[in-house]
């Protein structure tokens, strides 16, 4: 895999990074860390980023708490740029609760008092983000947690960055729980993905709202909405890419010993688009992304140490060689 442009790239993802806590089966004491859909996305797009010469960063807001000040601090450490991060003396981190029960990992949240959801109060914080950034990613939580004003505005803005060249790359990630009706999330999900250029949507979602039959539905929608690049992501069953007029199906093995399948689809994502902006396929990135994803399920908690993931990421771009 070569590196197709010198210059150096910013990849900057919007949305939300929470404290979460995650309790293991049978035991009561959980461990604390940090998640987030987008988040997620971003740390393995630094694992990966020595691939090509480019600047990793996360737009958002954190409170003064605590848990904000650890936050900060552990994006710092993981070589993540902070620069696009506000602070909010009123707002803190949302929290969730990550847990097994009967073999299915549930979720609980608790973020309205989040400083995320605050993250346009100043508009020319995020104008100039867009201002530096050639890549920009975002996702259905990300429209979620914001005000029906914020996100028509965030959805104009990717526009109007798409016009001027950027690529914008959006993950629906559906939660149907964060969102007032099935109405309101078809609307936005449509709206985000006509600013789109790269949808990387999971078929178990888009069944459950737009009512797909199969993931080549799902394909032909997005591709009807303008996007050009699209990966439907299917569990453990084939996985869908199209792009420039060529459409592959790449069958997906189950991984042995699943632990936790929180941040699969994340570490997917980040895996694939390094691998696409370093020069890949999409054939290619999609079976190093899904390498990774592999390893990732057989670990705990969202995040997995990113010398492992590298080295994964390194041997299957070498198979796909």
């Amino acid at each position: 895999m070569t590196n197709l442009n010198n210059k150096k790239l910013t990849f900057i993802a919007i949305g939300e990074c929470m404290v979460e806590l995650t309790a293991q089966a049978g035991n009561k004491q959980c461990n604390i860390g940090f998640a987030g859909d987008t988040f997620n996305t971003t740390w393995y797009m630094k694992a990966f980023s020595d691939e090509i010469s480019w600047d990793v960063a996360y737009f958002t807001r954190v409170g003064e708490d605590q848990f904000s000040t650890e936050l900060l601090k552990f994006i710092k450490k993981s070589n993540i740029n902070t620069q696009f991060i506000s602070r909010d003396y009123e707002r803190h981190l949302g929290l969730y609760m990550s847990q097994m029960i009967d073999g299915d990992r549930i979720f609980t949240y608790w973020r309205d008092n989040s400083a995320a959801r605050e993250m346009f109060c100043t508009k020319i914080h995020f104008e100039h983000a867009i201002a530096m950034a050639d890549k920009l990613y975002f996702s259905g939580i990300t429209l979620a947690i914001l005000t029906k004003d914020n996100r028509d505005w965030l959805i104009a803005s990717l526009k109007h960055a798409r016009m001027q060249g950027k690529t914008v790359i959006f993950d629906p990630n559906i939660r149907f729980n964060l969102w007032k009706n099935h109405d309101e999330i078809k609307h936005y999900i449509n709206e985000a993905a006509r600013v789109s250029d790269i949808i990387l949507p999971s078929f178990d979602d888009e069944k459950t709202l737009f009512g797909d039959c199969n993931p080549q539905a799902t394909l032909k929608r997005y591709q009807s909405l303008g996007v050009a690049e699209v990966v439907v992501k299917n569990s453990t069953k084939a996985i869908l890419v199209s792009y420039a007029d060529e459409t592959n199906e790449i069958q997906v093995a189950p991984a042995l010993n699943v632990i936790d399948t929180a941040g699969a689809g994340d570490s997917f994502n980040g895996a694939y688009l390094s691998a696409r902006f370093a020069g890949c396929t999409t054939v290619d990135a999609v079976n190093i992304a899904k390498t990774v994803a592999a390893k990732v399920v057989q670990c705990a908690g969202a995040l997995v140490a990113q010398e492992e993931v590298h080295m994964v990421f390194f041997n299957a771009q070498f198979d796909s060689e």
